[in-house]
């Protein structure tokens, strides 16, 4: 599998005109252009940051401006995956398996899109507004998602475990903002006749809020009416990376025009959704690692919603923050979630994908026994909320990583992530906004708790399959030896 962003093109040589090793090393891309193309990459998921993380910040504001309850709300940002998973079957890897001479201006597209409607997003006063809005995010963001790992498996090849959880640190750093950007435009008090406030203690506290502000009443506040200026400044700064990326698809069409022709080579149908071409000779041992993947991604994103959605209205409702303290948790929480991205970046290439899965559902788990039995506590919040963000930040990556060792992934494979990812979000956010709205916020640490079970166990059986094969990479080499031994 290879892609149009390796511009570089090959002399014909080596039998039936295929490249020699020779003329392979010539050819491959210089270090500078590899990390000059991850950077860029790296860019592009601080945007996915921005637009996807945007309306955890503004959950409530968002809730009361479209009259909606936690679970409406949540079905409406689970309309995400609706959209992931539609992506995914129209778009997404066979769109990218297909185009790869395009990858640049289909990022650069679905990026400037997605900041317009994020710019929509605080005018709408119906829920199926919303509705719409987010299915169609979700939809291009799995393009954008396919096409950026795609080309970080192709650059990098055997060494993409380290890139492919770089990469995903921009989703972290997008993120991490996007509750300080979005914070001086939230509404400064909470409804005090909302059921889901379990802790009277908070209660209370809003109550005084309520009567200290400049618009004295028992009843729902408006949300602020500033929000939208908060929207406007996140979509300013994704309309500026896809301005980058525009920038980016000119300067390599004029160098491909200048005679760098493209190396990737489209697939044909057949090869595209054969799992014979991901592991030659053993299909069903690919389809095993797809399912494996698929339900390892399916519990990454569920355990990253339940922090990223419902950690704000947890800490202004169940720890009685104010809203620029619960605004810092969930700042807190995405930095966690990006350390444990770089570290994951800097460590993968020491500690083997089979054990480092094992280290992240421990830590997990830990994270999600903690805040089940003290989570009211601040401290214990504050704590408990860094370690989870810590060991599930590399955990989405770490699915790809994984699978990229056993078995060649295509585009289409990558896709998978993306109808996990999607599937999770349209199964999982309405059972946690039902939930709420059924016995309170506090239900958010029982979610946390069984996502840490879950992925502590599953590792178990990821490992037990692919042990039967081994690491790709090391079968290569060996064979390689092999032939070279014995043309001796």
């Amino acid at each position: 599998m290879t892609s149009s962003t390796d511009k570089f093109e090959f002399k014909e040589g080596g039998e039936g005109g295929t490249p020699s090793a020779e003329e392979r090393d010539l050819n491959e891309p210089s270090i500078l252009y590899k990390v000059l193309k991850t950077i860029s990459i790296v860019i592009v998921w601080m945007a996915i940051g921005l637009w996807s993380e945007v309306n955890g910040a503004t959950f409530q504001d968002l809730m009361f401006k479209n009259s909606a309850t936690y679970a409406s709300m949540s079905n409406a940002i689970s309309m995400r995956g609706a959209g992931g998973l539609a992506g995914s079957i129209l778009g997404g890897g066979l769109l990218v398996d297909r185009f790869h001479s395009k990858a640049e201006l289909i990022l650069a597209i679905c990026v400037a899109v997605c900041a317009v409607l994020n710019a929509i997003v605080p005018y709408s006063q119906w829920i199926e507004l919303l509705f719409a809005l987010f299915l169609l995010e979700g939809w291009i963001e799995v393009i954008v998602n396919v096409a950026g790992q795609v080309v970080i498996m192709d650059i990098w090849k055997d060494k993409a475990n380290g890139p492919l959880h770089l990469i995903h640190l921009g989703y972290g750093a997008g993120s991490f903002i996007v509750p300080q950007l979005v914070a001086p435009f939230i509404s400064d008090v909470l409804p005090t006749e909302e059921e889901a406030i379990t802790n009277p203690a908070c209660d209370l506290t809003s109550e005084e809020l309520s009567l200290n502000s400049t618009n004295i009443t028992t009843v729902a506040p408006e949300p602020s009416d500033n929000l939208a200026t908060g929207f406007w400044i996140v979509s300013a700064c994704i309309a500026a990376i896809s301005a980058l990326w525009f920038g980016y698809f000119f300067f390599d069409k004029r160098k491909a025009e200048n005679g760098a022709a493209s190396q990737a080579k489209d697939l044909k149908i057949k090869q595209i959704f054969n799992p014979n071409t991901c592991s030659p000779g053993h299909p069903v041992y690919a389809i095993l690692l797809y399912i494996l993947m698929f339900m390892w991604i399916y519990s990454a994103v569920a355990g990253e919603r339940i922090y990223a959605k419902y950690l704000y209205s947890y800490g202004r409702q169940q720890a009685c923050l104010s809203k620029q303290e619960a605004a810092n948790i969930l700042t807190a929480f995405w930095l966690s979630f990006t350390a444990g991205r770089f570290g994951g970046f800097m460590v993968t290439n020491f500690i083997p994908m089979k054990i480092f899965i094992f280290i992240e559902g421990l830590g997990s788990l830990a994270a999600g026994l903690v805040l089940f039995f003290f989570g009211s506590n601040k401290t214990v919040l504050w704590a408990s909320v860094c370690v989870a963000g810590i060991f599930i930040g590399p955990c989405y990556p770490s699915g790809l990583a994984w699978a990229n060792r056993y078995m060649t992934v295509t585009a289409v494979g990558v896709t998978v992530l993306s109808i996990g990812a999607g599937v999770s979000d349209l199964t999982f956010l309405p059972a946690v906004g039902s939930t709420v709205d059924s016995v309170g916020i506090s239900a958010m640490t029982a979610f946390a708790l069984g996502f840490g079970v879950v992925c502590a166990a599953l590792p178990i059986a990821m490992q037990g399959v692919a042990c039967t094969r081994g690491d790709r990479f090391e079968r290569e080499e060996a064979e390689e030896d092999g032939t070279q031994q014995s043309s001796h």
